[in-house]
């Protein structure tokens, strides 16, 4: 919620102001895709799209002075987001979400040469990973105006996390199709596996070097990380199978950076540098890590309850449903 508040306020100073030329600034909105199949590990594919993510913006083709698409398209800094969403046909579907902010007027060459360019690096570099990526699954599109449109596409896919969204999803009762809902997002999914009186009891916390790793398609192992001891087993059955997509997702996601802000310029000896800086000031924080954005309690809400460590454990902490249950009670859902 505080993340989405910062883009908005950026945003708005970002469509409302002008360059150092006089000239109004645009948004790009660009998706990227990479193709997958159902037996594609998460770890796999979250490698390939770390490193595709970061072929975008390093080396020449961005970054030169003179042949750099950062100084042809006066690119001040770029938003990106990985998304990860899982279904029972097609397994893990990886994607990349970034907002380009363009420190000029924005035309359709603009849009058309950026996605070419941009999607050339993404290929290349899921091509040594040995995943394929296909320009027409990808889409490129301007953001002309912070309207209701513009905030509904950006809340969609830059905070598919956010928690209204996830209880929007859950509480829709013509979407509730069970677990054969056409992709879950990971929270979506764990919404829903906690929410389901069949599932719920087999959620469980791990203790500090504690794993989950699945050795077959039905049986987990909980072991420690440096040992190797085994802690615990179970055999999983029926839905409850698709708390292996949980734990995968869990393993993955840990090392990775879903979200990423271009760094705050160190000097300010250039027209990008100097926007790019204005941006994030009156963006309020934007930039900051997901720990820093989590601490920052000020401006949040007023505090309206209280849940002791001792009632957390007892109460909460091996009973996800009534989490999600205090949870929409307090947002009136």
């Amino acid at each position: 919620m505080r993340r989405a508040k910062q883009m908005e306020q950026g945003i708005q100073y970002w469509l409302s102001s002008n360059n150092e030329q006089g000239q109004n600034r645009g948004i790009a909105f660009m998706t990227l895709t990479m193709g997958h199949n159902p037996a594609d590990s998460a770890e796999k594919l979250a490698h390939a799209i770390s490193k595709a993510r970061t072929a975008l913006t390093t080396g020449g083709e961005y970054r030169d002075r003179k042949r750099g698409d950062r100084y042809n398209f006066q690119i001040a800094g770029i938003i990106s987001r990985i998304e990860v969403t899982w279904s029972q046909r097609h397994g893990y579907h990886f994607h990349l979400h970034l907002l380009l902010m363009i420190d000029r007027p924005l035309t359709a060459s603009d849009l058309v040469n950026l996605q070419a360019r941009f999607h050339h690096r993404w290929q290349k570099a899921l091509a040594k990973e040995g995943v394929e990526a296909d320009i027409r699954q990808s889409d490129i599109r301007p953001v002309d105006d912070f309207d209701d449109a513009s905030q509904v596409l950006l809340s969609q896919y830059l905070n598919k996390t956010a928690p209204w969204n996830v209880a929007k999803e859950m509480t829709m009762e013509t979407r509730k199709t069970g677990h054969t809902k056409r992709s879950w997002s990971y929270f979506e999914l764990l919404t829903a596996l906690c929410t389901d009186a069949s599932t719920n009891k087999q959620w469980f916390p791990l203790r500090k070097g504690e794993i989950v790793t699945w050795d077959r398609p039905n049986h987990l192992i909980v072991s420690n990380q440096t040992t190797g001891e085994i802690i615990a087993e179970r055999s999983m059955y029926g839905k409850n199978q698709l708390w292996r997509v949980i734990h995968e997702l869990e393993a993955v996601m840990k090392g990775m950076r879903p979200y990423r802000v271009s760094n705050k310029p160190r000097t300010q000896d250039s027209q990008l540098d100097r926007a790019w800086s204005a941006f994030l000031r009156n963006s309020h924080g934007l930039e900051t890590n997901d720990a820093d954005t989590v601490s920052k309690r000020t401006g949040v809400g007023e505090v309206i309850g209280y849940i002791s460590p001792s009632e957390w454990m007892t109460n909460y902490a091996n009973h996800p449903e009534n989490i999600i249950r205090t949870v929409r009670a307090d947002a009136h859902i």
